[in-house]
C-alpha cells in the first residue's frame, strides 16, 4: 500500500481514494478543492454531510481522475 500527501485540485489528482479533511460548515472549501464539479456539491447536500466529527462520507466520482473520494469531517475548527 503507497500513501501519498498531496495538495491540489481534486480534479487533477490521480490514485485510487483521495480523503479530504473537512471542517463542519465548510463545504465551500470542498467544492473549491474539486474544482467546481457541480455533482459532488449535490451529492454531499443530498447525503446530509455537513462535516460533523468522525463523519464519513465516500463519494463516487467519475468526473475526477481519482474514482473515489472520502469526505472525513474533522468537526468545528476551535475543537482540533
Amino acid at each position: 500500500m503507497k500513501w501519498t500527501v498531496s495538495k491540489g485540485d481534486l480534479g487533477k489528482l490521480a490514485g485510487d481514494l483521495l480523503v479530504v479533511p473537512v471542517l463542519e460548515g465548510d463545504l465551500a472549501a470542498v467544492e473549491a478543492l474539486a474544482g467546481g464539479h457541480g455533482g459532488l456539491a449535490k451529492i454531499i447536500k443530498g447525503a446530509g454531510f455537513g462535516g460533523s466529527a468522525q463523519a464519513t462520507l465516500p463519494v463516487h466520482c467519475s468526473g475526477l481522475k481519482a474514482g473515489w473520494v472520502l469526505l472525513v469531517g474533522l468537526g468545528q475548527a476551535d475543537d482540533l
